[in-house]
């Protein structure tokens, strides 16, 4: 049988469920559970963490549909693979609900991309620039369409993030690019109905140009000014 788990107890109020949701995920982000393990079965799970088993069942079905975990039939309960958009999954999901939570990744991408930008640009070679080139100008067909296509558009968003991502050559750093990313797809989402494509085309035509001359100040300023626009957006009513 498992180690019991050292869990400090809830305040009894009636979102206890709602409660449970980060107090167990915190056992996962502090390694004290990682993936692949299995976690206490629920009767001793509910004593440790003192609540109703009923209330139990509820936090590890959100936990389940979020991804974090696995419930296998007759089997119990077991961590799933911890992967950057598994663990940012929660916070998706803030962002989707909450419109401060907005702003705060449009800030986390001008100082996390600002210095990505600035490394990919002293990295990137003549085969990244030209995928660069290719993805701007399918943004440029797309912008001057007569249909807005929020699709087309998320997916050569992806594609831009993913070649600098390969520009980046800091494991580390392309790492934290990656994990930011599904935050920064929920930010889309939302900027939609007040972003231009123009714009975003322009300023993605700005970073283009200062990769292309290696010029990692001027890519970080590029960048910086598109994440400028797009918290103007986020500001508006």
């Amino acid at each position: 049988m498992p180690a019991p788990l050292d869990i400090p107890a809830l305040n009894k109020n009636p979102s206890l469920a709602e409660q449970l949701v980060p107090q167990l995920l915190n056992l996962i982000y502090s390694g004290s559970l990682t993936a692949g393990d299995k976690l206490p079965g629920q009767r001793q799970l509910a004593e440790s963490l003192q609540v109703a088993r009923p209330t139990l069942r509820e936090a590890l079905r959100a936990l389940q549909l979020l991804g974090v975990i696995e419930i296998r039939h007759g089997g119990g309960v077991y961590v799933a693979a911890m992967q950057p958009d598994t663990l940012l999954g929660p916070l998706h999901l803030f962002v989707q609900l909450d419109q401060h939570g907005l702003s705060t990744v449009l800030e986390a991408r001008k100082i996390i991309e600002g210095a990505a930008i600035a490394a990919a640009a002293k990295n990137i070679n003549a085969e990244q620039i030209k995928q660069l080139q290719d993805n701007l100008s399918q943004l440029q067909d797309l912008s001057d369409g007569a249909e807005f296509c929020g699709a087309s558009f998320e997916q050569l968003a992806q594609q831009f993030r993913a070649v600098l991502k390969q520009a980046i050559g800091n494991p580390l750093v392309a790492r934290s690019v990656e994990s930011l990313g599904l935050l920064n797809t929920a930010a889309r989402h939302q900027l939609q109905t007040k972003t231009s494509l123009q714009p975003i085309l322009a300023n993605h035509q700005t970073m283009l140009a200062a990769l292309i001359k290696r010029d990692a100040d001027g890519a970080q300023r590029a960048l910086e000014q598109h994440i400028d626009y797009l918290l103007q957006c986020n500001e508006q009513d």
